[in-house]
């Protein structure tokens, strides 16, 4: 959806820029934050111009340093159609949601003026109502997050290489913000601090334009609608072929992948990120790396988007893991409620449980096996807990990654606990994986709780009690490298 707008705004842009004359080009840019608009011609001019407002260009800070320009005149037309061009490209936009921005008050006229001492290198922007330094200052995007019962926009990464902007109660009480929503909003710097001034968008959709649920108490129903896998005209795994017809995952549900040390849960972890994001365009793909290897990291980075990808490493302290999958959590939340199918992969539950296990909040309780807290279970519970289908559409599915078999009495606590909320269970074999086969799946073992399908139930049926005892893991593996759609696996399925 976002392409189509992006191709609209363009597309207009184009049209309506490539008439006007430079001179009038070079200060509307300069204002919205085109860098260095007097060393570009007219084309690269246009193109930046739409970059920007189409997100796809930081802008910089707006300076009233910089080359003269020989027109000291916005003409008020041309912001006019300017923000006709921002309506339009705005109901594109949010189309699929059956809303539009619209606006009926017109663009404010602003002019570019010199100071009274005509110094020509130094512009500063005016108009009757004063608002126009407010409407070229640059815009920001983070994740709000309530810190010491401040609100701040974090970048979306949660890496501390970002500026933090401070948001209003104003703000968050007039636009209804929630911790997690995803917010740009325009900022200006007061005392070496960055203040939030207007809330642009939330999640993705203009401000006063969207209507959403509460994600604790709105209605909730069971998963019906299947994840893809698998996509026509891709180089489909075995794994995505076997994930798509023994074990296909419902939007909504609670799926664990249960592996012991060196059975290739991480390898599988990295093509369910791949193969999820590439068969299911629509829904918004978060992953969530906790006490992992640089190398790992690394390896994740090539295939998720920085924005969508959350990590820590073994160097990170417990409290800023158990931060990190909170982060992201309550973004996975804020995204359901406005009706948006969110798949969370987290490398891995178990992980995370020990990290909460170290930190002052998981004390009080009974201490279990291996020194698992009883409020570490507790969260865990309630973080895994939270994957729910909502019946005004929307969903959260929660795939994560638990060991077992590791010699730690805390783990087997750990994994028992999360079996009993989850209703998808892979379940990977030490033996396998020590043969070389991948993926090392225990077809036996592993279960996915499906309602109402009796094509998946008939399929099922014939693996395990025609196919498997004959043929194998290993003949499984076999077939489906062999096949290509649904069709033909039924097929073989009954002739065995």
């Amino acid at each position: 959806m976002g392409e189509k707008a992006i191709e609209k705004l363009a597309k207009d842009c184009w049209e309506f820029l490539s008439k006007e004359n430079v001179h009038v080009l070079r200060p509307y840019a300069r204002g919205i934050g085109v860098e260095g608009p007097t060393k570009k011609n007219k084309e690269e001019l246009i193109k930046h111009i739409i970059g920007v407002l189409g997100g796809t260009i930081t802008p910089v800070e707006v300076s009233n340093r910089g080359a003269p320009v020989k027109n000291k005149f916005v003409p008020p037309e041309f912001l006019t159609r300017m923000h006709g061009i921002k309506v339009a490209y705005l109901n594109v936009l949010n189309a699929e949601k059956g809303i539009s921005y619209t606006d009926d008050a017109n663009a404010p006229d602003y002019i570019i003026k010199p100071h009274d001492n005509d110094d020509e290198h130094t512009l500063i922007f005016q108009d009757d109502s004063q608002e126009c330094e407010e409407h070229f200052a640059p815009i920001y995007r983070g994740q709000l997050v309530f810190l010491d019962k401040v609100a701040r926009l974090v970048p979306l990464d949660c890496q501390n290489d970002g500026e933090i902007i401070i948001v209003s109660n104003r703000l968050v009480k007039e636009n209804d913000l929630r911790e997690g929503d995803v917010v740009s909003c325009r900022a200006k710097k007061k005392e070496e601090v960055l203040i939030a001034t207007t809330i642009l968008t939330v999640n993705e959709i203009v401000v006063d334009t969207f209507t959403r649920v509460h994600f604790n108490t709105a209605e909730v129903v069971y998963p019906s609608k299947p994840l893809a896998f698998i996509k026509e005209g891709r180089k489909n795994s075995v794994f995505n072929k076997y994930m798509q017809w023994f074990a296909p995952i419902r939007k909504g549900q609670r799926a664990c992948i249960i592996a012991p040390p060196k059975a290739g849960k991480t390898t599988l972890t990295y093509d369910l990120v791949k193969s999820v994001s590439a068969c299911n365009p629509k829904a918004v793909v978060l992953v969530l790396l906790v006490d992992q290897s640089p190398e790992t990291v690394s390896k994740f980075r090539m295939i998720a988007p920085r924005d969508e990808f959350v990590y820590t490493t073994y160097e990170d302290e417990p409290e800023r893991q158990v931060f990190a999958g909170d982060f992201l959590l309550q973004r996975a939340k804020r995204y359901a409620e406005m009706g948006r199918d969110v798949v969370l992969i987290i490398d891995s539950l178990t992980v995370l449980a020990h990290a909460f296990n170290e930190t002052e909040a998981s004390l009080g309780g009974k201490t279990l096996a291996g020194g698992i807290e009883s409020k570490t279970i507790h969260y865990l519970k309630k973080y895994f807990g939270s994957a729910r289908a909502f019946a005004s559409g929307g969903s959260l599915t929660v795939l994560g990654a638990l060991s077992s078999a590791t010699g730690n009495p805390g783990d087997d606590v750990i994994v028992t606990e999360m079996k009993t909320i989850a209703n998808a269970e892979i379940v990977l074999d030490s033996h396998l994986a020590m043969q070389r086969v991948y993926p090392a799946v225990m077809p036996t073992l592993t279960h996915v709780s499906v309602e109402d399908d009796e094509m998946f139930m008939q399929t099922d049926f014939m693996l395990r009690q025609n196919f498997l005892p004959k043929h194998g893991v290993e003949g499984l593996l076999k077939l489906l490298q062999s096949v290509e759609t649904e069709e033909e696996v039924l097929a073989q399925l009954s002739q065995s």
